[in-house]
């Protein structure tokens, strides 16, 4: 059983209505008013890595009628190039009777950009576990040092021995 903040959180996170679904630090920000938009990233991650949230965001998403198998088959659909947008543009107009009206004035249809496409792959790489953490920048500069220094060090003990 989740404490009801973080209930609040998971229902702010997933529901269908809620106006931060998806954004875990807009969703963390409105369940817990005070917290900073730093603190908030950074507990918003650390609640859905939890398996209880992880779970709550599950139910929360299959009593909307939206399960894992619908989403993993939209970001497939968007990563493989296949969803369509269409956008709509409207004016206003002035009808006859002198009363204002909406007017469409094209509809433009356009697919997934590159960066749709990458982003769904991402998320796909995600939610299936095969996406790896990058490492930090210091630590891959920490291994070459320690590298580097192993190879001067083993240059040096070879000229000491062969002198």
């Amino acid at each position: 059983m989740l404490k009801p903040l973080l209930q609040d959180f998971a229902s702010r996170y997933a529901g269908t209505e809620s106006p931060t679904r998806g954004n875990g630090r807009a969703s963390w920000q409105a369940s817990h008013p005070r917290a900073g938009p730093g603190s908030a990233s950074v507990n918003s991650t650390r609640a859905l890595k939890r398996p209880e949230i992880q779970t709550a965001v599950g139910e929360i998403l299959a009593r909307e009628g939206f399960d894992l198998s619908e989403r993993m088959a939209s970001l497939a659909e968007t990563a493989k190039g296949g969803v369509t947008r269409t956008t709509v543009q409207r004016s206003l107009r002035k009808n006859d009777d002198g009363s204002v009206g909406m007017q469409t004035v094209g509809e433009t249809v356009s697919e997934p950009t590159f960066a749709d496409r990458l982003q769904a792959q991402h998320i796909i790489a995600k939610l299936t576990g095969d996406y790896e953490k990058p490492k930090i920048a210091g630590d891959l500069a920490r291994a070459e040092y320690k590298r580097l220094a192993r190879k001067v060090m083993k240059a040096a003990k070879d000229a000491d021995t062969k002198e």
